[in-house]
């Protein structure tokens, strides 16, 4: 995201002294009139919150839901930094995959050109979110996905020695900086199962070298630079993947990493 302020000049922080302007402020307010102030002040962060990322993100606002957690807004204000930031994005896209995320953010300073203490992003995808990938890499535009236990099942059809024949084939996610590891684990070919060894050592072997290969998709230019991916795993059915980064500013989120040229 990227708003636009003025760098303020640094100041060493004094903690104590801004909790008592708070209980200044309290007791120039009442207690209610404080209530009032702080719950229009969390009014207004959110709202600026949440158009910030939905025009960072290109979606509707409506899609974007902000939460600033516990504790007084006024108070994180005076402190000059928000102590934690959670944002879901209904409908995000990164790169050839497709579902929904999750921000959280730690020590956000008001001024977005500022390092946040950490960032974290966990991104889940339902099968149907994982066509763009099937399709892209193998160029299967008839191809199906579905998740088998842990594991990504893509269903397809391929010519074998003269025949059409149904092939399904599993694979195990995990992650390699900003790459999405896909590694073969079970290959049924008719209604035959095989693993990838004994797949090759079949009469198939020679006719199927390329449902063997270990699938890498380079998430960089969907994720903020500085960023790498963390646990990923199939859960409830749906690929849930984590990226995190740390001393990243708010404001930065919007500049995507680049993919090294395939």
């Amino acid at each position: 995201m990227t708003f636009d302020y003025e760098r303020p000049v640094r100041r060493k922080r004094h903690p104590i002294r801004n909790t008592i302007i708070v209980l200044v402020i309290i007791g120039a307010l009442g207690t209610s009139g404080y209530l009032v102030a702080d719950s229009l002040a969390r009014s207004f962060a959110t709202t600026f919150v949440q158009t910030g990322v939905a025009q960072q993100l290109g979606v509707p606002t409506d899609q974007v839901h902000v939460n600033l957690g516990k504790g007084s807004v006024l108070l994180q204000v005076v402190q000059k930094h928000i102590k934690r930031l959670h944002v879901t994005v209904d409908a995000f896209t990164s790169g050839t995959l497709a579902g929904s995320a999750v921000f959280d953010a730690v020590q956000v300073p008001l001024n977005t050109k500022d390092p946040a203490s950490s960032i974290d992003i966990t991104v889940t995808v339902a099968a149907s979110g994982l066509l763009g990938l099937v399709e892209s890499k193998s160029g299967q535009s008839q191809a199906t996905v579905s998740m088998a236990g842990g594991d990504i099942r893509v269903s397809t059809k391929e010519k074998v020695l003269g025949a059409t024949i149904p092939v399904s084939i599993d694979f195990a996610p995990s992650g390699s900086g900003v790459t999405l590891v896909l590694t073969p684990k079970n290959i049924v070919v008719g209604s035959k199962s095989y693993t990838p060894a004994s797949l090759k050592a079949s009469k198939y072997g020679p006719f199927v070298s390329g449902l063997l290969a270990t699938r890498h998709e380079c998430l960089a230019g969907g994720l903020p630079t500085g960023m790498q991916l963390g646990s990923i795993a199939v859960t409830g059915g749906q690929l849930v993947i984590e990226a995190s980064g740390a001393n990243l500013p708010l404001g930065s989120l919007s500049t995507k990493g680049i993919c090294p040229a395939s």
